[in-house]
């Protein structure tokens, strides 16, 4: 499943990088500007910060904060007035899924073992709750590992993941369970 999760984005990052190389052209041609000084420069000059900061202060937006300015990360990037591009988004979608499998790798080396619905399905929670949350349902992880599906799907939906997440943890729970992929009818 790795594998083709990294094919899949080398494939998208591939079609990016063409994207992108007949963009330089065009905003070479039209601005007779030098794009990798043109980088460098607003980098400097709005700094680089890939954590969510307000705009006026350039201090990290944490729970609670009053902005003064507005919402923005990366280099100057206004979230409030242009958000971000679907293709940004499936980006950080598959980059978010990549650190998933390698937590998942690095903390339950045996979860490769499983069947793909079975991994997709850990991936999932992985990816809602991180993988410190993950680890924190030991008795369920144990019964996936010794293939105990009605007691991992039980862990499961017994827990406070299952009150919260509501619909997604009846689906996550029948993929362990059954170990095929979840039918809740026409999307």
């Amino acid at each position: 499943m790795l594998k083709t999760i990294l094919n899949f984005l080398k494939n998208l990052l591939t079609k990016k990088k063409e994207a992108a190389k007949e963009g330089k052209a065009v905003i070479e041609n039209t601005l007779k500007q030098d794009l990798v000084l043109l980088v460098e420069e607003l980098n400097r000059d709005e700094g680089r910060v890939l954590r969510l900061y307000d705009d006026a202060t350039g201090k990290e937006i944490k729970k609670g904060d009053t902005l003064k300015g507005y919402p923005s990360i990366g280099t100057g990037r206004n979230l409030q007035a242009k958000g971000i591009s679907e293709n940004v988004a499936e980006i950080m979608l598959y980059e978010d899924i990549i650190q998933a499998v390698d937590n998942l790798n690095k903390h339950l080396p045996w979860w490769v073992e499983l069947d793909n619905v079975r991994q997709r399905a850990l991936i999932n929670m992985c990816f809602n709750m991180g993988i410190f949350g993950l680890l924190k349902f030991k008795n369920t992880l144990a019964a996936i590992q010794d293939e105990r599906w009605d007691d991992a799907h039980d862990g499961i939906m017994n827990s406070l993941y299952a009150r919260q997440v509501g619909g997604r943890a009846v689906r996550v729970a029948e993929m362990i369970q059954m170990g095929s992929a979840y039918d809740d009818g026409p999307r």
